[in-house]
């Protein structure tokens, strides 16, 4: 089987991603509102984004590439 063909990329760039669970107070249960969260912040954005992950209760928030 040949290898995938890979392509260089822009040296030394960087991106974050936050992996956020949503719990409700006071016994931080899981709660069901990422989508509510989601749409409330999509906004504010300028870069990055915010959007579902696994469940309704998770959410992730990830920058673009960073390069400076």
């Amino acid at each position: 089987m040949p290898l995938a063909d890979f392509h260089r990329s822009d040296p030394f760039t960087l991106g974050i991603e936050l992996e956020l669970q949503v719990v409700n107070p006071p016994g931080y249960d899981l709660s069901q509102d990422a989508s509510t969260l989601i749409a409330d912040v999509q906004h504010e954005l300028t870069v990055g984004e915010a959007k579902h992950d696994i469940t309704e209760s998770m959410l992730e928030i990830a920058t673009g590439v960073c390069r400076d």
